[in-house]
């Protein structure tokens, strides 16, 4: 069915379903590359973080006690971001953000970066169905670990760029592709129509019309060297039809003159009767005009077998001599 379609359209589709996916897969590349990019800048952001938290620590006291320092922008007041500290074993020693809740996974968090003994960063629910990417840091005194400092940050701030970003590459991606979609359709368009003048001068020609030829066509690309090459063609086909026209009027009238020769050569011979010897000589110039009519067709067959114009050149007919009995 789709072959049965213009080629322009052909073209076209085929222009929008490349183009909408190669736009899916850049789409798609640069939507898990920004994700990327803003995970490891999160993590870069807490990292920073946890480590000037980690200086408002004192570590002297039995247990350590966190010294609360500014927040900047209410952050953890609104419960944007988290700041704890809590006892190797996962009870909450200080909570300098609590409009966050805690949860299990929390503690949990706690427990495994002790026991790997290095900073664990884990994205948790702490239970108000909001999502923060929080990182675990150990206090150390000596080889012993005293504390876990968790510093956290709602993960929105990752969620919300990459929601815009999904809404960008949902609107932009199919318009894109449409629009490139449009322009493969307008420049196949375009590119095709000197195919459409030689298709419209063919049909013309299939009439009858040998005159016609193609027209406005100038570019010196693979479109104009055809419109030439079939301009060209019809010239010669123009002019094999005009000798084919002329050379049959030729023969036509050669043919003539032994046909009425050997008319004549009859009617005079039976105006009255004649010596053996007259009859004879009249059918004597019969038979010679009849060869030669023979000879003609012989030589108009071969013609037609070669079919070329060499051979018609080189074909040369001479009946201007006919026979009738005085």
């Amino acid at each position: 069915m789709i072959r049965s379609w213009p080629i322009r359209t052909r073209i076209a589709l085929a222009i929008l379903a490349l183009s909408t996916g190669l736009m899916v897969l850049m789409a798609f590349a640069a939507y898990v590359a920004f994700d990327d990019a803003l995970r490891k800048n999160l993590d870069d952001t807490l990292r920073l973080r946890s480590a000037a938290n980690l200086q408002l620590i004192d570590a002297t006291t039995q247990p350590p006690t966190l010294t609360l320092g500014s927040d900047p922008g209410r952050e953890r007041s609104e419960g944007v971001a988290v700041l704890r500290l809590f006892a190797p074993d996962g009870r909450l020693l200080s909570d300098a953000s609590p409009a966050a809740e805690t949860s299990d996974a929390e503690v949990q968090l706690i427990r495994d970066a002790v026991a790997t003994g290095h900073d664990t960063y884990r994205t948790i629910d702490l239970g108000d169905d909001e999502d923060y990417r929080v990182v675990a840091s150990l206090v150390r005194d000596g080889d012993q670990t005293i504390a876990v400092l968790v510093t956290g940050v709602e993960h929105s701030r990752v969620n919300e760029p990459l929601a815009i970003l999904r809404l960008i590459l949902i609107v932009a991606v199919p318009l894109t592709s449409v629009a490139i979609g449009l322009g493969g359709f307008w420049i196949s368009r375009a590119a095709l129509k000197p195919v459409a003048a030689i298709t419209a001068t063919a049909r013309r020609i299939t009439q009858g019309d040998l005159q016609s030829r193609i027209e406005g066509i100038t570019a010196k690309d693979e479109v104009g060297e055809l419109a030439d090459t079939f301009n060209a063609m019809i010239g010669r086909l123009a002019d094999t039809v005009e000798r084919e026209r002329r050379f049959t009027a030729d023969i036509s009238h050669e043919l003539r003159n032994p046909l009425a020769a050997i008319e004549a050569s009859i009617d005079v011979t039976l105006t009255q009767d004649r010596e053996k010897s007259e009859y004879r000589h009249a059918l004597e110039a019969v038979r010679g005009q009849a060869s030669r009519l023979a000879t003609l067709t012989r030589q108009l067959l071969l013609l037609s077998r070669l079919d070329s114009d060499q051979a018609r050149d080189e074909f040369d007919v001479d009946l201007s001599r006919s026979y009738m009995i005085g």
